[in-house]
């Protein structure tokens, strides 16, 4: 009789570690968890922006969500002919013009959810000319001279410095976090040092243009060394 129930409990219990060790498979098995797949950090977007060089675009790499990568480039060209303005127009024949633009590469660091530093360089592109001939001759005593005789004068300025640094503070986003659409607000500088003006004339202007006084005339622009710029952009998430 003793030996039957010890037969009863014997086997009961390997029936039970049995079936602790499928449950325990069974637990163990529902208990390892899927690999979480970490986030893509890296998004790419095209903007297009208005600042005070002119209108563009630009491509936006996110390589984290507080690093995007800008490159970028704007222009803008304006003319103006003499025959416009009442003071010239009667005696001069002549016009001027203005290009602003360049290409940017710029790093956008966000110090919050939405102002961000921007440093980086820009190559300019802009150039001012102007350039004048007489409309009418001119009576040297007794001698007439034709315009032509008289002279032409072009005057050239350009930046500094072809590559130049740059630094701003922008609110909102270049490139969305979650949506497809962003903007973005900056006001900044770049440091282009004191312009290089170019000065020659011909005929009787001549020696207008002698090296002294092209020095005179970069030296009355040399306080224009920093080139203040404001941007509104319009981004739009591709990736």
């Amino acid at each position: 009789m003793v030996k039957r129930i010890l037969g009863f409990i014997v086997f009961g219990l390997l029936l039970l570690s049995t079936t602790n060790i499928a449950t325990a498979q069974e637990l163990a098995e529902e208990s390892v968890e899927e690999p979480i797949e970490e986030p893509n950090n890296f998004g790419l977007a095209a903007g297009i922006k208005a600042n005070s060089m002119g209108f563009g675009g630009e491509l936006i790499f996110q390589v984290n969500p507080k690093f995007n990568l800008r490159l970028g480039g704007s222009y803008f060209t304006y003319t103006m002919d003499f025959g416009s303005i009442k003071e010239l127009s009667e005696n001069v024949n002549g016009e001027s013009s203005v290009n602003t633009g360049g290409i940017s590469l710029l790093g956008n660091y966000h110090l919050s959810k939405n102002f961000f530093l921007s440093i980086g360089g820009i190559y300019n592109l802009f150039e001012g000319s102007i350039f004048g001939i007489p409309k009418n001759s001119i009576t040297v005593g007794n001698i007439e001279v034709e315009p032509e005789d008289v002279g032409r004068l072009d005057i050239n300025i350009k930046p500094g410095m072809l590559v130049s640094p740059y630094a701003g503070l922008g609110f909102g986003r270049t490139i969305s976090k979650n949506k497809v659409v962003s903007f973005a607000v900056e006001i900044g500088a770049t440091y282009w040092d004191a312009p290089k003006v170019s000065f020659t004339t011909t005929g009787m202007l001549t020696p207008t243009s002698s090296p002294e006084q092209q020095k005179q005339l970069e030296e009355n622009m040399s306080w224009f060394t920093i080139y203040p710029l404001v941007s509104f952009q319009i981004g739009f998430r591709i990736l």
